[in-house]
């Protein structure tokens, strides 16, 4: 999805269909496509994802790194592509958990690839 095409969460026109989306992650390392993203109201990007193995649906945010020389994106923790130039339909090996603060967290994002994507006709796919 290019960057433009990402709305405000609250903007988005399938708001209430987000909400379906669970912010209590697992812990440790899982498989998910990336179904949505929406800017949060705190230099924020939600990123909703699908585990391929439970079909559960889930919301996570990354930030943009803002420390001196980083590149700005928004990306997990401990590495992985930007999120906000990944295109909906995107396959990854997420490892998630919680930060220092006990808040769910992305620590890696890890690209896999997949030979059939899901009809992106729907955000559930």
């Amino acid at each position: 999805m290019p960057r433009q095409m990402i709305r405000g969460w609250l903007d988005n026109p399938d708001e209430l269909e987000l909400w379906e989306y669970s912010p209590d992650l697992p812990e440790g390392e899982w498989l998910a496509e990336l179904v949505w993203l929406a800017w949060g109201k705190s230099r924020n990007l939600f990123c909703y994802f699908t585990n391929l193995e439970t079909n559960k649906r889930y919301r996570l945010s990354v930030f943009a790194m803002l420390w001196p020389n980083a590149d700005k994106s928004y990306r997990a923790q401990k590495g992985g592509p930007p999120m906000d130039e990944q295109p909906l339909g995107s396959r990854f090996r997420l490892t998630t958990g919680k930060n220092s603060r006990g808040s769910p967290a992305l620590f890696l994002a890890e690209p896999i690839l997949h030979d059939a994507p899901r009809d992106k006709g729907t955000m559930n796919g």
